[in-house]
């Protein structure tokens, strides 16, 4: 009797081991999914704080191209197109960025930024020299037309990092119109 009492004590000593050792797994199955769905929350807000953080970056540069545009109407000469040159690179390069953060969302390029740049090169490959007339009139005419298209960018992203869908259609026509526009005197 005696060794029966000490097997009935010693495997009551281990019970109490045996169902905590059986009830982490289990705890661990239940709490691991929801530790996950936490993490993965987390992660989808630090992605969309990302791209708000981003955008804000290629609305400033293409509000810098802007400025630039609107300053720069009275540019006499090829080589005072340089700083077009450099904040047209800088726009380009920030939306590129963007639109790889953002998905299918938005358009991979601005094609009146691209034409834009195409122009400026081509003017200036021929070395420094006065602008022609119709060259200056371009200047002016994409200074006027160049507003819409920065207010329209900075109506693309929401504070939530969604893209805008009325804001992105309107920034595809006048970068469309703008783009025809400057293509036409690259031919």
């Amino acid at each position: 009797m005696g060794t029966r009492s000490l097997g009935e004590g010693a495997f009551v000593a281990r019970k109490p081991f045996g169902i905590i050792f059986l009830a982490i797994p289990v705890v661990l199955i239940f709490i691991m999914p929801v530790w996950q769905l936490m993490d993965w929350k987390e992660a989808k807000q630090d992605k969309a704080q990302t791209l708000v953080l981003l955008y804000e970056v290629a609305s400033f540069q293409t509000e810098l191209l802007g400025s630039t545009v609107s300053e720069g109407q009275s540019v006499a000469s090829a080589g005072a197109l340089n700083e077009w040159k450099r904040a047209a690179y800088s726009a380009i390069f920030a939306h590129e960025r963007l639109a790889r953060a953002a998905g299918n969302g938005l358009p991979e390029k601005l094609d009146s930024l691209d034409a834009m740049l195409q122009w400026i090169l081509r003017i200036q490959i021929a070395g420094e020299r006065p602008l022609r007339k119709e060259e200056t009139e371009l200047l002016k005419d994409i200074a006027g037309e160049f507003p819409p298209l920065v207010e329209a960018y900075s109506m693309l992203i929401d504070s939530q990092g969604d893209v805008n869908r009325s804001g992105n259609d309107k920034m595809k026509k006048i970068d469309a119109r703008l783009a025809e526009m400057i293509r036409k005197h690259l031919k």
